[in-house]
């Protein structure tokens, strides 16, 4: 008989919820666990998908013996030390983005999975999502030329609480994807943020990420926009590609554009809105994409796209982010020595 995963899942909220459901549809994927900390919710969720066991404890999924794997969907404050606990008791991990708040504790992941000879995958789902996928195509293949400058919007209203900044909760979707779609690693990043009175963290970040060969990615994250903005432009010499996933079909586009409008700032205001093309992608569901290429890296012992070192690199990103924004804005630098 062909193998199959059995899997634990911690965390049965939105999102949480989510992942049992595309874990549940896995080919080669048994759900045998479900962990949530609110009770009711707990068997709610377990009776709708029918998972055989459920504890409001996650010592009772890290000690199941018949479970291989965790997936965690638990608040970002918990990731790291779940994870390292996870990792001790010798399973596989799938944890949510982002992987940990700093980069001592990424690498302390990354030091326990060496340890215990285990796997872990982040949660990048965009890594997975096929518009983005073929937006690294085109990027590779020289189809846009070469990319100058990438323009990142991830706006909406937070309804439910949150345990970190828009800046750590948002902008790993962005880093994520625009480390991806090039190819390379921010040196550097400048960030501003504004804090509501009594608010949680940054609501407001616009930082610009910065490359080695003169490419900034630009980047606005907020918590505050009532209408859902998630949007990612890539300007080319040649052409401009656009990934717009709240657009419900033509999530990628691609625009001629006139190199006058990139050589000549002044001549912006008058040029004409460049035509655009819908290219066409494959009809994949993300997070089905994700949840599968999971289960088979397990299983068959296959690469992980969105491994440990792209969670270290894209936590690398965020915390000197979060440096820039504690000194009001100033230029700091990616490192990527010393610990990691």
């Amino acid at each position: 008989m062909e193998a199959t995963l059995d899997l634990g899942v911690v965390g049965a909220g939105r999102w949480g919820e989510k992942l049992l459901r595309a874990f549940s549809r896995t080919n080669r994927c048994s759900v045998r666990v479900l962990c949530e900390a609110d009770g009711e919710r707990l068997e709610r969720v377990r009776a709708r998908y029918q998972v055989p066991h459920s504890s409001t404890e996650v010592l009772d999924v890290f000690d199941n013996a018949a479970v291989a794997a965790v997936a965690l969907a638990t608040p970002a404050t918990t990731h790291a030390p779940l994870v390292v606990a996870a990792l001790s008791k010798g399973k596989h991990v799938f944890v949510e983005k982002p992987m940990a708040l700093s980069v001592a504790d990424a690498v302390e992941i990354r030091v326990a999975a060496e340890r215990f000879g285990r796997r872990v995958m982040v949660g990048h789902i965009l890594e997975y999502h096929p518009a983005v996928v073929q937006l690294r195509t085109m990027v590779a293949a020289g189809t846009l030329g070469t990319i100058r400058y990438v323009i990142a919007e991830r706006l909406g209203l937070a309804t439910g609480p949150r345990d970190t900044s828009a800046w750590w909760s948002l902008a790993p979707h962005d880093i994520s994807v625009v480390r991806f779609v090039l190819g390379a690693e921010p040196v550097a990043v400048r960030a501003t943020g504004q804090t509501l009175e009594g608010g949680f963290g940054e609501d407001v970040v616009s930082a610009d990420v910065r490359f080695a060969d003169g490419a900034v990615a630009f980047v606005h994250v907020s918590a505050l926009d009532p209408i859902k903005t998630r949007r990612l432009t890539f300007v080319g010499t040649r052409s401009t590609a656009t990934f717009d996933d709240v657009e419900p079909t033509a999530k990628l586009r691609v625009h001629d554009t006139p190199p006058e409008v990139l050589r000549f700032p002044s001549a912006r205001a008058s040029a004409p809105v460049p035509p655009s093309v819908a290219m066409p992608i494959a009809d994949d569901e993300p997070l089905a994409v994700e949840s599968l290429h999971f289960v088979d890296a397990i299983l068959d012992g296959t690469p992980i796209r969105s491994d440990i070192d792209d969670g270290l690199d894209v936590t690398r990103v965020l915390e000197a982010g979060a440096r820039s924004i504690g000194q009001g804005g100033a230029l700091e630098r990616v490192h990527r020595d010393g610990c990691g």
